[in-house]
């Protein structure tokens, strides 16, 4: 078992590295919200903080960057006047490709590395890995 979250925690941190290695990369607090509007579509603020697990205020605070970038766009929520809904611009799509295409070409590099019975065995544990992952968010 520790060996796993070991190297589940290697994994991730390398990657983070490796997607601020970019001098256009955004952290990686701000890639998951947009990449939550990219996959659910315009929400309230009030939902996007839920959904990430952080609180409004934080919330604000990054949408307040994304948008200053031109990465999300406000609209006022037709049903209620005193809200405003968030969704993602061609540009947040933009950066949100660019950080995966990093991300996902550091880990091409480092699966090319293995044997098949190591591949084999990796794209078997994908499953439940994704399953976990889907479990705690």
């Amino acid at each position: 078992m520790t060996a796993l979250r070991t190297s589940i925690t290697r994994l991730a941190r390398a990657q983070r590295a490796e997607r601020q290695r970019d001098p256009q990369a955004l952290p990686v607090s701000l890639i998951s919200a947009l990449s939550t509007l990219q996959r659910l579509g315009p929400l309230t603020p009030t939902q996007l903080a839920h959904l990430e697990g952080v609180r409004k205020p934080s919330m604000t605070r990054a949408l307040a960057t994304l948008a200053e970038r031109g990465l999300v766009i406000r609209e006022h929520d037709e049903y209620d006047g005193r809200q405003f809904i968030v969704r993602i611009s061609a540009e947040g799509l933009a950066a949100v490709a660019r950080s995966r295409d990093i991300v996902d070409g550091w880990y091409f590099r480092r699966l090319r590395q293995l044997d098949q019975q190591d591949l084999t065995d990796l794209m078997r544990a994908g499953g439940a890995l994704v399953r976990l992952a889907n479990e705690t968010a």
